[in-house]
Order: structure tokens, then C-alpha cells, then sequence
């Protein structure tokens, strides 16, 4: 299976913690809703520039077809491969047809495991992203894929981070980065705020790494300090986004959550995902009297967080006068 072209904004990826803690936390098939996730996203619908023609059908002879609308049984091995040949010269009807099945769930896909559908929903977002034409719309189209209810969290959280890869301009380059960046921005903000959302984590990941001032397409984003600091507190948030936030803060080395994460750290009791970042945030972020913290961490004799405390204290240590 190919690694993920969005591995980036995925969940805890790209923010140096332990594999361990992504075992926790990023999308996994198979997990029934938490009550907390069965609202779906209050974002605001994306406005459509009214001088961008819509689009219109993709022709009849048109790959797209064979991959969306397969005509016999639905296998997952021989769609991949239908997905991996596309071009990236499709017409924007045919990368509409693309989105607009993903907005729908790939209904189509019903019959292959839950893994198998939300692989080929990565991999075709990656064929839209790669595109060399692709649309000014193409920000809205990846937004309405967060919008819909018809998508599950998964979809919802891959079509994030695609939005985000669409936002830093990577792929070829597009005179539509600018308009990408406005209307993709406010999603991922939005996103973000959803905080009884696993994906929540998701975008405040993805905007701490799109604001990173040492990119060429670095964006403004004054209020993200905020967002991490808030959700990282907020006791209702998802955890996973709980989790996320304390990596974002340990990134950015935010020293404003140290009280919280030292009595996260002493608690047992703790989700081991959170607790795992929490720890990690201590290492990159802490003071010398958080040592012995660590150091009592990894006296607790549980494997699941004796590496990450040792490897904690280690950076800890590297960082004191």
C-alpha cells in the first residue's frame, strides 16, 4: 500500500512523537461513532465564483467511469490500479465527477471493507491533486467533501489534509494558489474549531504547519496560538484533537500549557494517546523540575510509555543550561 500523499496533515504525523501515538488516534476503519462524533461539522458552505462556468459531464468514454460506476463486482486491487493509471490531464468535469462521488460517500464502493473504501478515497484525492489543470473550484469541491453528511469522518478527515497539501502549493505549480488560500483557509479554521472532532486535531496540525514562516507560501494565522492552547485545555474536545493540540503546542514550543500537562502526566488515568502526547510535550517544552516527572513516568513500568519518557527526559535534559 502507498504511503499516504497527505501523510503530512495527517493526525500527529510530521510533529515527532512516537509512532505508538499515531497507533491511537489516526483514522481507523472499523471503530464505531463515539457520541461525540455523530454531529457533523458546523462549517459554512464555500461561495462558488459565479464567473467560473460549472461544469458538465465527464464524456461517455471518459476513465473516470470504469473507476467510479464500475460495471461488475467492485474489487479493490483492480480499482487502485484504474485510480493509479489515471492521467493528470483529466477535464475539470471528470475531477468534478471525482469529487462529487466522494461527497457522496463513494456509494458505489459499498460492498469493500471499510480500510479498502477509505484507501481508494485517499488515492483518488491524491489523482485530483495532481492534476495539471486543476480547477480555481478545486478548494470548494475539497470542502464540500468536510461539509457532507454523506462522507464519514475518515473521508472527511483525508479531504482536510488534502486541502491543506492544495493550500502550501504543492504538486504542480497554479496561478490559483491565491484563491486556493482564501477559500480553503477559513475550512480548515472552521475545521479546527470543531473541537468534538477527532479531525479537529487534523486541521490545527495542518494550519501550525501551513503557518510556518520559513515556507514560501507560509500563511497568517493570528489566532491559532489560541485554538491549540484552548483545545488543548478544553476538557469536552475529542481527545484526539486534545492530543494534536499538545503536539502543535510542543512544535511551536508554547510554554502556556505546562500546568496542564504536568497533571495530565501524573494521571493514570489519562487516554494513553493524550497522555503519550502530553509527554512528549513535556520533553520538548518543560523545565529542569520536570525530570523527575519524566523519570517517575518511566518508573511506572508500563511499556506503553516507558520509550517515550525515557526519549522525553533525553530532549529534556539536551535543552537545560
Amino acid at each position: 500500500m502507498k504511503k499516504h500523499a497527505g501523510d503530512k496533515y495527517g493526525l500527529l504525523a510530521g510533529a515527532g512523537i512516537l509512532v505508538a501515538v499515531a497507533v491511537f488516534f489516526l483514522p481507523r476503519t472499523g471503530d464505531g461513532p463515539r457520541p461525540s462524533e455523530v454531529r457533523q461539522p458546523e462549517v459554512k458552505a464555500v461561495p462558488v465564483d459565479p464567473t467560473v462556468p460549472l461544469v458538465g459531464r465527464p464524456a461517455d468514454d471518459s476513465l473516470i467511469h470504469a473507476v467510479l460506476t464500475p460495471s461488475g463486482p467492485v474489487d479493490h486491487a483492480q480499482l487502485l490500479h484504474r485510480i493509479e493509471a489515471l492521467p493528470d490531464t483529466l477535464t475539470e468535469a471528470e475531477t468534478h465527477a471525482i469529487c462529487r462521488a466522494l461527497r457522496e460517500g463513494l456509494s458505489d464502493y459499498s460492498s469493500l471493507a471499510p480500510e479498502q473504501k477509505h484507501h481508494l478515497a485517499n488515492q483518488l484525492m491524491d489523482a485530483v491533486l495532481r492534476q495539471k489543470n486543476a480547477s480555481a473550484r478545486l478548494a470548494g469541491e475539497l470542502a464540500e467533501i468536510w461539509q457532507s453528511p454523506k462522507a464519514d469522518e475518515t473521508l472527511r478527515d483525508y479531504a482536510l489534509q488534502h486541502l491543506a497539501q492544495l493550500i502550501e502549493g504543492r504538486g504542480p505549480a497554479s496561478p490559483h494558489l491565491s484563491a486556493w488560500q482564501t477559500a480553503g483557509l477559513p475550512i480548515l479554521l472552521d475545521a479546527a474549531r470543531n473541537v468534538h472532532l477527532r479531525s479537529s486535531g487534523t486541521a490545527l496540525l495542518a494550519l501550525h504547519f501551513l503557518s510556518d514562516p520559513s515556507s514560501p507560501t507560509a500563511v497568517q494565522v493570528p489566532e491559532l496560538n489560541g485554538l491549540i492552547e484552548g483545545t488543548a485545555v478544553d476538557q469536552a474536545a475529542h481527545l484526539a484533537a486534545r492530543a494534536a493540540a499538545f503536539q502543535a503546542a510542543a512544535a511551536r514550543n508554547g510554554q502556556s500549557l505546562l500546568a496542564e500537562a504536568r497533571r495530565l502526566a501524573r494521571d493514570r488515568s489519562v487516554n494513553s494517546g493524550l497522555r503519550l502526547s502530553v509527554i512528549h510535550y513535556l520533553g520538548a517544552c518543560g523545565e529542569a523540575t520536570d525530570r523527575a516527572l519524566l523519570t517517575a513516568i518511566a518508573e511506572e513500568n508500563d511499556r506503553r510509555y516507558l520509550t517515550a519518557s525515557r526519549s522525553a527526559r533525553t530532549r529534556l535534559l539536551s535543552r537545560l543550561p
